[in-house]
Formats: structure tokens, sequence, C-alpha cells
């Protein structure tokens, strides 16, 4: 009976054991994936501010909401863009909102802009959310409908979350939101 007992409490505690060390391996592989994954993000956190900063990066809008209106989806992902490089910035957004003047065609609609004399300014407060301001030269609009357009672009450099809101003389301001690279 002794016998018994003993092997009986010696497999218990192997038993016990084995548990205990397979719990074991299992925090130290969540804590080995959270750690990678910690350092994937500060990773793409310093690229996205890399891309920022030399005026390399792309915004692509999921949402849009006119300035007196409800947020609308947007399909068709890649359509909608907005790219900045160093000599260009090229963009095809829809508007929907009002004008203070009156569209000549309805191709004049959506802003579709291709600048390549800008203005480039870039603001952090906290260090991870990014204030951009793209300004395009008046020498580049040539639709009456852009005139004094302004980007204003809030950026996460964490997330990849942005906001893009757009003004101008002649357009009522409107809102996207999405993600950029």
């Amino acid at each position: 009976m002794k016998k018994l007992l003993l092997v009986l409490g010696i497999s218990s505690s192997l038993i016990f054991s084995g548990l205990s060390a397979s719990a074991q391996t299992k925090d130290t592989k969540k804590e080995q994936r959270e750690a990678k994954e910690k350092t994937e993000r500060i990773k793409q956190a310093q690229k996205n501010v890399a891309n920022i900063e030399t005026m390399n990066f792309s915004f692509y809008p999921n949402t849009v909401e006119p300035e007196f209106g409800v947020t609308n989806p947007l399909t068709g992902m890649g359509d909608y863009y907005f790219t900045v490089d160093k000599s260009n910035f090229y963009l095809n957004l829809p508007y929907i909102g009002r004008f203070y003047a009156t569209p000549m065609d309805r191709q004049d609609v959506p802003i579709n802009l291709t600048c390549s004399q800008f203005l480039y300014a870039v603001h952090s407060t906290d260090g991870i959310n990014i204030q951009v301001t793209v300004i395009p030269s008046s020498n580049d609009i040539v639709n009456i409908l852009n005139q004094g357009i302004r980007f204003v672009f809030n950026l996460n450099k964490n997330t990849g979350y942005a906001k893009l809101v757009v003004t101008s003389d002649e357009r009522q301001e409107i809102t996207y939101t999405g993600s950029f690279n």
C-alpha cells in the first residue's frame, strides 16, 4: 500500500510539474510573440516617420464626410489616393459637398490634381501624432474650384491611421479618413 501511495505521489507530482512546465512554455511563447509584435510596430512607426519626413507617403481614404453631412464609406480601394513624393504630389479624391462657384463640367467635381510646386510642412507635438500640411502653388492650379486649396493630414505613426481635411476657397471643407504608408 505504501508503495502504491508512493507511486501515485510520484506520478501526480510528475504530472503537475509537466503541466506547470507546459504553462510556463505557453507564457514564454506568448511573451516572445508580444515582444516580436512590439518590435514590428516600432519598426513600422519608424518607417512611417521616415516616409513622412522625406515626403514619400501615400494616403488611401476609406470614408468621406462633408462639412455638413454624414460619413460615407468609399468603395474601390486604390481608386482614391493622395501620394506625395519629393518632387510631386498626385491625388484623386471624390468630393461631396457644396461649391461656392458652379462647376463648368462634371469632371471638375472630384479633386484631381498633380502638382510639382507646393509647400510641405511637418509638425508633431507628442511624437506619435504628426500633422502634415500641403499647399499647392497657385501656378499649378488650373481649375477655379481648386483655388486656395489646402490639405492638412493628421497622421498616427504607430497605427497608420490618417485623417485628411481639405479646405478651399470655392468648396466646402471635407474630411477623409483612412490609412497611409
